[in-house]
């Protein structure tokens, strides 16, 4: 996060200030973290839509006419598809979503804001 803002604070702040080539390269730099995040919080969307499919997939199987070892292990199936399945971290402190990304956009943009009023 801490990247996104100061590379979004050196091209909007100041860019006269540098040179034309440098200038190129913050810009190269913020597009690519900003790509490689907003991949990995699609992914994370990605991730939790296919364990939607599954659990549908699941209960409109006909699960209920099969026999007793197969219906143990789909209710087990079931019971694990019903929760959602985003990447988590930091014991599910940090969850990546398409939200948290537009979020974390919107954040670094008003830092920059802040940075630019001073």
């Amino acid at each position: 996060m801490v990247q996104i803002i100061l590379c979004l604070f050196q091209l909007v702040a100041s860019p006269a200030d540098i040179s034309l080539q440098r200038y190129f390269k913050f810009t190269a730099e913020f597009i690519s973290v900003l790509a490689s995040f907003f991949l990995y919080c699609e992914s994370s969307e990605y991730q939790d839509n296919n364990n939607g499919m599954v659990r549908e997939a699941l209960t409109q199987c006909w699960w209920e006419t099969c026999s007793t070892q197969t219906k143990r292990d789909l209710m087990m199936l079931i019971r694990q598809a019903q929760r959602p399945n985003h990447c988590r971290f930091i014991n599910g402190a940090f969850q990546p979503s398409r939200l948290m990304f537009v979020k974390l956009v919107k954040l670094a943009y008003s830092f920059v804001n802040f940075f630019k009023s001073k």
